[in-house]
This record gives structure tokens, C-alpha cells and sequence, in this order.
């Protein structure tokens, strides 16, 4: 058990920012402090972190590089960015600047399962393009 939290606090404390980000997001750490209506720095952010990998380290060290959550994220943040969008055609999701179509999206009316869809999407062959757009959209 000590290998698994010792390899645990490792991938936390060498994880670059955006990757820690990501990750934390994932595992539900808080990004924002509602007392003081500021956002946590990512120093503090990895304080969170750190705490995380020691108390959870088998599900930490199983979900951290995980491609499936890295692109959710990328949805996510797309979607609430605007850069992905069903306001033009609530059937379909489409790129907010050209408003070529991304997919088919009919009978869904809440973001969570329009991103849903939008993650199923991009693990078919036909959603390859997409993961490439939205990556280039968020990696440096």
C-alpha cells in the first residue's frame, strides 16, 4: 500500500499545471473558493491534489492519464467556452465559428447529456477530426 501512495503523491507532485487541472477537475477537486469569491491558485489547486493522491491512491494512480477524461474535459470546457454550440440548430452540435456540424444530437436538451453525446461521438472513427480540433483548441 505505501509503493501505491508513494507512486500516487509522485504523479501529483511532477503532473504539469494543465495536466493536474484536468485530472482535478476529474476527481471533483474545487477550482473556486466560494468564501472568498476568488479561484484558487494552481499551487493551491495542487495542495488539493496532493491531499487527494495520499487519501485515494488506487483511484488516483488509475485515472490519471487517462486519455477518455482528458477529452471530456476538452468538451466540457469547449461547450461552456461557446465554442461548441446547439444554438443554431438544437439537433445538432456545431463549431460556433463556422457552424459546420459536428453531430447529430436530436431529443437531447441538457448540456450534460449533449456532452455526453458529444464524448460518444468522440470515440468513433467518424469523431477523430473532432478530438484533433478540440485539442488544438486547448494544448499549447
Amino acid at each position: 500500500m505505501m509503493d501505491v501512495i508513494d507512486e500516487a503523491l509522485k504523479f501529483a507532485k511532477e503532473a504539469t499545471d494543465k495536466k493536474m487541472m484536468i485530472h482535478a477537475a476529474y476527481l471533483g477537486i474545487p477550482m473556486f473558493d466560494y468564501d472568498s469569491e476568488n479561484e484558487y491558485t494552481p499551487d493551491e489547486i495542487r495542495a488539493f491534489y496532493r491531499k487527494r493522491a495520499l487519501q485515494d491512491s488506487n483511484n488516483f494512480i488509475e485515472s490519471y492519464g487517462n486519455k477518455a477524461i482528458e477529452i471530456k474535459y476538452y468538451i466540457e470546457k469547449a461547450f461552456q467556452d461557446g465554442l461548441i454550440t446547439n444554438k443554431f440548430n438544437p439537433n445538432r452540435l456545431t463549431w460556433k465559428t463556422s457552424n459546420a456540424e459536428i453531430c447529430d444530437i436530436s431529443g437531447l436538451r441538457s448540456p450534460e447529456a449533449i456532452m455526453e453525446k458529444a464524448f460518444e461521438f468522440s470515440q468513433l472513427t467518424e469523431g477523430e477530426e473532432f478530438v484533433i480540433q478540440l485539442k488544438a483548441l486547448y494544448e499549447d
